[in-house]
């Protein structure tokens, strides 16, 4: 495949009245959503410990798991 030495810069138009303001909402959009989902995603993470350490507890006492 042969590639040109060198590649000519495109004429980009200035984006459109409005261009500017709009992408930095979505842009603050974007951090709120994806700062929620690590929340989430943490808040998810330390229930599942929780439950595991309840199991853990609740079969200590239950079954005696941990007396040698």
């Amino acid at each position: 495949m042969n590639l040109p030495d060198r590649v000519e810069p495109r004429h980009v138009e200035a984006p459109p009245d409005g261009y500017a303001e709009w992408f930095a909402d979505v842009a603050t959009r974007v951090r709120a959503t994806q700062r929620r989902m690590a929340r989430s995603s943490n808040r998810e993470t330390i229930r599942l410990y929780w439950s595991i350490g309840r199991d853990v507890i609740d079969r200590r006492q239950r079954l005696g798991w941990g007396r040698g």
